[in-house]
């Protein structure tokens, strides 16, 4: 499945570079991310998550559809996590993401340049990154929770569905972006056995990745867009 959505997206990519004039360029960023309880088991409470700042770097399609709207792919190594304080107790967590978003642009004139709006959904993997506490360092692997445990290692689920929205002033092709990024996916691990108790109570525990997002982006050829 994971295979499947991520050649999907590409192929989508591909697409539109071919019925559309298209120009590329790199992209540069920050992120403020987070995470969020949306559900939790009956008696427990809401974790406190706080903001992490991490990287966002990657390329950008543009491919102009008309005066006022393109369509832009992007491919993006991407970190998504969260710190958590229990009782003076730090954990903190840093994932990696090979990350799709596939926006629609609108533009409009505005002084010397243009305001960008931008709203599309994006599709990550995650592939690997660290969960730190105060006396253990683990790794985290975007596989099935395994039945007998693994006191080395954290399990998140690997997939990260999406969605985007923002604004962006583009001033000859060099864009200054702000935008916030609203996740649909619980990384909580699967379990192996997909027919056990424990992943039927997986879905009673439901926890999301959300970010505040800042970035440039400069697109080669880009003056005239």
């Amino acid at each position: 499945m994971k295979k499947v959505l991520l050649s999907l997206c590409v192929l989508a990519g591909l697409s539109t570079a071919s019925y559309a004039q298209g120009i590329i360029g790199p992209k540069v960023g920050l992120s403020i991310s987070n995470a969020r309880d949306t559900k939790v088991p009956e008696g427990e409470e809401a974790e406190e998550y706080q903001s992490i700042v991490t990287p966002q770097l990657g390329i950008v399609f543009n491919a102009r559809l008309g005066d006022y709207v393109s369509l832009r792919p992007e491919l993006l190594y991407t970190q998504r996590g969260f710190k958590i304080d229990n009782s003076g107790s730090t954990s903190t967590a840093r994932l990696n993401y090979a990350e799709i978003p596939f926006n629609v642009v609108g533009t409009f004139q505005a002084g010397p340049g243009k305001i960008e709006v931008f709203a599309g959904p994006s599709v990550g993997y995650m592939f690997g990154g660290k969960f730190k506490t105060d006396s253990k360092e683990y790794g985290i692997k975007g596989e099935d929770e395994p039945t007998a445990g693994d006191p080395d290692n954290f399990y998140v689920n690997y997939l990260n569905v999406s969605m985007n929205a923002g604004l962006g002033y583009n001033w000859k092709g060099l864009i200054f972006q702000a935008g916030y990024n609203f996740g649909f996916s619980n990384f909580n691990a699967h379990y192996e056995d997909r027919d056990s108790q424990e992943e039927s109570d997986r879905s009673n525990d439901v926890s999301k990745f959300s970010s505040v997002n800042l970035a440039i982006i400069y697109l080669f050829g880009g003056k005239d867009e």
